[in-house]
């Protein structure tokens, strides 16, 4: 991770300043390929170092969504982004409140329920949302530790 990445998420301490930092998909994206890419991004199918953006293309009837490459390698041509292959891969959620989310369960010295998360980063009837994304990710066991 580049120094003056730590030293951006290093500076973060209340929740303010949490939700300022992560405000926007953009911003968000761009901070996790920081992390996940430290050294350029990379085809997570064949491991070729020279993908192409497609964000902004006409794909046809629609444009492709942002944050989307496709690997540049004639015998792979996988199309992927930072979140493929992960837990946060096929969520609905924003990586705004993955983020978020992560940040304060990080920031909780014993942890934080389920309940508790839902309550702070949404509504109530958010949390059975949050509990099938915890399901499918495998990671129930970590948002639920008290």
């Amino acid at each position: 991770m580049s120094e003056a990445l730590r030293e951006a998420l290093s500076e973060i301490r209340t929740v303010e300043e949490m939700v300022e930092a992560f405000r926007d998909e953009r911003r968000c994206r761009q901070l996790i390929e920081a992390m996940v890419w430290p050294n350029g991004r990379v085809c997570s199918a064949c491991g070729y170092k020279r993908p192409i953006a497609l964000a902004g293309r006409d794909m046809g009837k629609h444009r492709a969504r942002p944050g989307l490459y496709q690997c540049s390698n004639g015998a792979c041509r996988f199309q992927f982004a930072v979140t493929t292959r992960t837990p946060l891969h096929a969520t609905k959620l924003p990586l705004s409140t993955w983020l978020k989310a992560l940040w304060l369960i990080l920031q909780s010295d014993k942890g934080i329920s389920s309940v508790r998360l839902a309550e702070v980063l949404w509504d109530a009837d958010s949390h059975a949302r949050l509990e099938q994304c915890q399901r499918k990710s495998g990671t129930i066991a970590v948002f639920d530790s008290v």
